[in-house]
Formats: C-alpha cells, structure tokens, sequence
C-alpha cells in the first residue's frame, strides 16, 4: 500500500482502533496477544508513513481496542511524535474536516450511516456548537464509503484487520462483515465545494482462499 502514496504528505490522520488490545475466547486467535507487543508493532509498521508526513495526528479508537490501565493509542501517537485526541478539526485551504473514530453501525445501508452524521454535523454547526466541517471522516466499520451532498462530503475509512473468526460466528452476517482493506488520500485544493474535496483511493487486496474440496457419494 505505501508504494501507492505519494512521497511527501502534507497531514496524516490514524482515526482509531490502533492494535486488537485484549480478545475474549470467542474472538479468534492472535499471533500477538501481549498489548505491550501489539503496541511495539504498530509504531515500526506506521513509522514508514509517519516519516513522510509534515504533521501527524492520532485519535483514540473504541475502549474494545483499548484497556482502561494503559492507554495504547496514545502511547504509540507520542512514540512517533504525533498529537493525540478523540477527535480534530483540521483547516486545509480554507476546508474545515472533522475527524472522529464513531461508532456507528448499520445492519444493511452503511452509505445512510454517513448521510446521518453528516445532517446532524450541519445542524450542530448551525446551533453554534461546532466548527463547521466541510466534510467529515469517520471509521469503525472498516468500510470504504464516499459520501457528497451539496457543499458537503463525508467518508468512512476502511479497516487493517483481516476476516476472522467474528464474521463466521458472532457478526450478524458472514458477507456482509467481510472488511475493506487499505486507506484514502484526501486532495484538497481551493476550489469550492465540494470540488475542493477529492479522495483518491490507496487500497490493499488480500488474497481470496480458493477451495478445491470435493463431497463424493459413497456407495
């Protein structure tokens, strides 16, 4: 995937969920069990990136990926020299964009997800109680949606964690679980909305098993 981004980057946002953290039984196995370990990873993996990036920003992900006692998120954001918060509202050619992890779901429409968060941001801006966002970027669902409405855009990011043993047992639907694997650029520019929002999209395709199993009947 970093073959396919560019080499200087002007920001770049990690939007949350960081390392697996703790997994109960029914989760599935994990080659790194140990936080400490999962944490140490994760800054060798992302400092490639990190070191092309002018700035650098981190937002905490859902307590599942974390544990109270050690704030993980934050431990790898200040190993690599890079601010830390629950959300930011980044300016960038005169575009204001909000970042947060979320957490939403949605059995069937995911692009209804993104629509709401967008109608609620308009009207939160309007009461005074945000900044306005030109557009927003959320996560969670390890999904890839591009949403655009008027002079409004909005994004969910896809995820870094592989199918396992959740789709197959404990998600409410095998297909629809399966994630979307990669990141997106955000081009920016000073044309107006929302023109002056692109996203250009920097994906990692995982191989697709094949079976060659065969049921013979048995005489």
């Amino acid at each position: 995937m970093i073959a396919n981004l560019p080499k200087k980057l002007d920001a770049l946002v990690f939007n949350g969920d960081l390392i697996q953290a703790v997994r109960p039984p029914w989760g599935g196995l994990l080659i790194a069990p140990n936080c400490d370990d999962q944490a140490k990873c994760a800054v060798e993996l992302l400092k490639p990136i990190v070191q092309r990036t002018k700035e650098t920003y981190f937002n905490s992900g859902t307590n599942y990926h974390n544990i109270d006692v050690g704030d993980y998120e934050q431990q790898i954001a200040e190993a690599l020299g890079a601010e830390y918060s629950d959300h930011w509202d980044l300016e960038v050619e005169g575009k204001v964009l909000n970042f947060a992890h979320g957490h939403m779901g949605g059995f069937v429409y995911r692009g209804g997800m993104i629509e709401r968060e967008t109608f609620f941001g308009a009207l939160a801006s309007e009461m005074g109680q945000v900044p306005k966002a030109d557009c927003i970027v959320r996560s969670h669902i390890h999904f890839y949606i591009e949403y655009r409405s008027d002079n409004r855009v909005g994004y969910f990011t896809p995820g870094w964690q592989l199918p396992d043993a959740y789709q197959s047992t404990r998600a409410a639907s095998y297909y629809k679980s399966m994630p979307c694997l990669g990141a997106f650029l955000l081009e920016i520019t000073d044309e107006a909305m929302p023109d002056g929002i692109r996203s250009v999209r920097a994906p990692f395709a995982f191989a697709i098993p094949k079976y060659s199993q065969e049921v013979r009947r048995i005489r």
